[in-house]
């Protein structure tokens, strides 16, 4: 008797689930597979136990499913694991049933286990249906039938990375406040359900080594518009370094997991509107960012598993961010051979906000190229496409100072070959000896005016004297 009354409780919890739909037809149970959302799919039906209508005695229909039918105060997600786990979960009444219907008169517990799916999807919902239910004690053999388009997904498993705002291929950064950082944001689909939960649901992210992540901008939402915030339904990681060998080698590597509860069935992660979660975070351009023509790649995917299903992994998309930085050349007059030494500053389009400074020197084999950096860096200052102004602020011995003020375009070309290609127009800015080496004179002027003046003194000198002769005698 209390084995008997532990399997009805069991029963009972089942079908309150909700888990078959019911249409009045006769007395007989129907498994429809003819709706759209089934069209593609294909099903084994089993009979994992038999129902005696007027005792209320369940009987298993084999040894294997004994524990599972049996067990107590189980949920129906529970009873489901289990079912999945058996090789074969009771009697198999009806095998690759496809786009048709089978009927079934035998009262009873039967299992609908998802064996074919459609082209490009890898969710799907097995499902436990128990018929009849008993009303107020009372077993009525009511016909039933159990559309199984309700009982599968075709929906998708899709992840995608975007660029938050104007979401394009490509955005240009550099490291000047304003223009560097990035918002992006990361899109996967809900998978699981009520009846057959996820246990695992892992949306990851790869950044390039040019980007920092920063865990405390990261937030996660259930809808589009980023209002209904989530975020302490899952745990986010502080981020790892990438090992890899490829392209995002020392990059970032950070997760965004949905918790044990938010997993469970009943959650809202099941029934929220829009069926699909949104990470939105901010990455910052650092000093490791390769300038264009190379980018700095970034990308997503998401891990997941539902029930006991194997573990699947989906790669998201990638997008990519271009940075930039300005080189010029100091030459010697209307020449093109390169003048070492020089000191330069590099500015904002305002003219006067100074953003990095450089020195002219050999680079690569050439003389007379300047580099910028910014304070305390040891890298090139990486910029965002637009313009910028150069001027110099120290010269060398010999030579005059160029205090015109330069404007240096950068165009978000996203291609080229070299740096002084593509960084920015490659500007020659020329420097001219002074005609008194170290001094800054005039030259040989000022000696001209005193040579004469003493000539006419000591002309006029003579004459002088000679008339004070002339007037002794």
């Amino acid at each position: 008797m209390k084995r008997i009354l532990a399997v009805i409780l069991a029963v009972m919890l089942i079908a309150s689930l909700g888990i078959i739909g019911v249409s009045a037809e006769g007395e007989k149970l129907t498994f429809d597979a003819t709706g759209d959302n089934a069209k593609g799919f294909t099903f084994d039906i089993y009979q994992v136990a038999t129902l005696n209508t007027t005792t209320g005695k369940y009987t298993p229909a084999n040894d294997a499913v004994t524990t599972a039918v049996n067990t107590p105060n189980q949920t129906g997600a529970q009873l489901l694991a289990a079912l999945q786990a058996i090789a074969t979960p009771g009697t198999l009444v009806k095998d690759d049933l496809k786009e048709a219907s089978y009927d079934a008169t035998a009262a009873g517990i039967y299992y609908v286990k998802v064996v074919g799916t459609p082209d490009n999807v890898t969710m799907k919902k097995d499902s436990v249906v128990v018929w009849p239910e008993a009303v107020d004690g009372t077993y009525t053999m009511s016909n039933l039938t159990v559309n199984l388009s309700e009982k599968v997904s075709s929906g998708t498993d899709n992840v995608s990375k975007a660029f938050a705002e104007n979401d394009e291929a490509s955005k240009s950064l550099g490291q000047i406040a304003g223009t560097n950082t990035v918002d992006f944001l990361l899109t996967a689909d809900v998978v699981g359900s009520d009846v057959e939960p996820a246990t695992k649901f892992v949306i990851w992210d790869k950044m390039s080594k040019g980007l920092t992540y920063d865990k405390n901008t990261v937030k996660v939402y259930y809808d589009a518009a980023l209002t209904q915030d989530v975020t302490s339904s899952f745990d986010i990681s502080a981020g790892s370094t990438i090992t890899d060998t490829d392209e995002y080698k020392d990059g970032t590597y950070f997760t965004v997991s949905a918790k044990a509860a938010t997993l469970a069935a009943g959650s809202t992660f099941y029934s929220h509107a829009s069926k699909k979660v949104y990470v939105k975070y901010t990455a910052t351009l650092n000093t490791n960012a390769v300038v264009a023509p190379q980018a700095n790649p970034n990308k997503d995917g998401l891990d997941y598993q539902i029930g006991t299903g194997d573990e699947v992994h989906k790669d998201g998309n990638e997008r990519l961010v271009y940075t930039y930085n300005v080189r010029i050349q100091k030459v010697k007059g209307d020449t093109t051979e390169g003048l070492n030494g020089p000191k330069f500053k590099l500015m904002k389009a305002d003219g006067t906000t100074v953003i990095a400074t450089g020195e002219a020197k050999t680079v690569n084999g050439t003389d007379g190229i300047v580099e910028f950096f910014a304070a305390g860096e040891t890298t090139p200052i990486k910029l965002a496409p637009g313009t910028y102004k150069v001027q110099e602020t120290e010269t060398v011995n010999g030579y005059s100072l160029n205090t015109t003020v330069y404007d240096v375009t950068i165009a978000d070309t996203k291609a080229g070959t070299t740096p002084a290609e593509t960084l920015a127009a490659s500007i020659s800015v020329p420097n001219y000896p002074t005609k008194l080496p170290e001094t800054g004179g005039a030259g040989t002027i000022m000696f001209t005016i005193i040579g004469g003046a003493l000539v006419l003194l000591a002309g006029a000198m003579f004459v002088i004297i000679m008339k004070k002769r002339a007037s002794s005698k």
